[in-house]
């Protein structure tokens, strides 16, 4: 926000003879301070009216400075005294970020953790005061960035596009102290990585402890939704997602392909074959995941390509579930090889068809692909793999 202020009235005066040095001093302020009181008449929303100090307010005008100066002429001379207009350039009111750093770094708390209390416990301040900063950040500003209910608050639509950018904003200065702090050439460190596979994610975390061992290492797990956000947010640093695209800001780096296999409980007619047909799968009562799983996907996708129909028989949103299940006798399904756990009563049978894997890929943001602790994971495991 920029506001342009009317420039200095000017004046003109002459003063002739010898006169005493302090007449002249005291008559030229005289004039100047009158021209300084039209000068915020003019502008009466300006800086000189909202400062806290009238004294430090008057000596920040500009028409003041043209007074400080003209008198210090009138000292200097005796005779003739010619004030003449001061080109002085206009007032520009910046909104600069230092300005309002804690207001909006409280209105990043209370968007991240989701409420005014975790906020204040995020920040290690008081509740009261990260509600007055947030409020005060919407007086200045002139608009509403929550909604407040009794028991949570919403983002309004600006405060969305304010949170998108500040979510990015202060998750780089966290980057940059991190960076400060393990400047030391990889000495200490950790790295950490959101998955959607536990078993993938692990086989990483070991490739990268054995290339790196002063570095640590943490892996959570959830879905690809989640693990995106986290992201975003800079929550994690790396992300290990199934059969992802391109994604605008995000580096995506071709991890392994993993092959997806039948799983059967003891007794079935699949064992003992060294491996079944897509059609064999028609007839067959499936245990599927949930709707938007990548195992999912790419088994009904294999069935539409050779046009077997699937009969989906029970769904179920949690790979060790639908294994139980299986070993219980309640029908077949379908999982990532490096996932399937040997239980009792459970067989695995490869299916002979090649749209049945599972891409996996190594995500991070782009901007922070080239960071040390990151740049080393992909290296570390991604070498590995080539």
């Amino acid at each position: 926000m920029e506001q342009r202020l009317p420039r200095p009235i000017a004046y003109s005066m002459d003063v002739s003879g010898k006169t005493d040095r302090c007449a002249v001093a005291m008559s030229c302020a005289m004039v100047l301070l009158d021209a300084a009181l039209q000068y915020s008449a003019l502008a009466p929303d300006t800086a000189l009216h909202r400062r806290k100090s009238a004294r430090r307010a008057w000596f920040r005008c500009d028409a003041i400075r043209v007074a400080v100066r003209g008198v210090c002429t009138a000292f200097g001379k005796c005779g003739r005294l010619r004030l003449r207009r001061w080109n002085t350039a206009p007032h520009i009111e910046r909104v600069m970020f230092h300005q309002y750093y804690k207001w909006i770094r409280c209105f990043q708390a209370v968007a991240k953790t989701g409420g005014f209390t975790a906020a204040a416990q995020y920040l290690h301040i008081g509740q009261p005061t990260v509600t007055d900063q947030v409020k005060a950040l919407e007086h200045r500003f002139g608009v509403e960035l929550f909604l407040r209910g009794s028991r949570s608050v919403q983002l309004t639509d600006a405060g969305e596009r304010l949170y998108a950018i500040t979510r990015g904003l202060f998750g780089l200065e966290e980057e940059a102290l991190t960076f400060l702090q393990n400047a030391h050439k990889l000495k200490t460190g950790l790295v950490r990585v959101g998955a959607v596979s536990p078993p993938i994610s692990l086989e990483l975390a070991r490739r990268f402890k054995q290339a790196h061992p002063a570095l640590d290492i943490a892996v959570t797990v959830g879905t690809e939704a989640l693990v995106l956000k986290r992201l975003l947010d800079f929550d994690i640093d790396v992300g290990l997602l199934a059969e992802t695209g391109s994604i605008d800001g995000i580096h995506i780096a071709p991890y392994c392909r993993e092959r997806i296999v039948a799983v059967v409980p003891d007794g079935h007619s699949w064992i003992g074959r060294p491996s079944v047909s897509i059609r064999d799968i028609e007839g067959q009562n499936i245990i599927l995941r949930e709707l938007g799983s990548k195992t999912r996907d790419r088994v009904e996708l294999a069935c539409r390509h050779n046009e077997v129909p699937l009969n989906c028989a029970m769904e179920i949103n949690s790979r060790e579930a639908i294994l139980h299940a299986v070993a219980s006798g309640m029908g077949i399904s379908f999982v990532a090889q490096i996932e399937c756990i040997p239980l009792p009563g459970l067989a695995m049978v490869v299916i002979d068809e090649p749209l049945l894997s599972i891409d996996y890929a190594l995500c991070c943001l782009e901007v922070r692909r080239e960071r040390p602790l990151i740049k080393a994971l992909f290296d570390a495991v991604l070498d590995e793999r080539g």
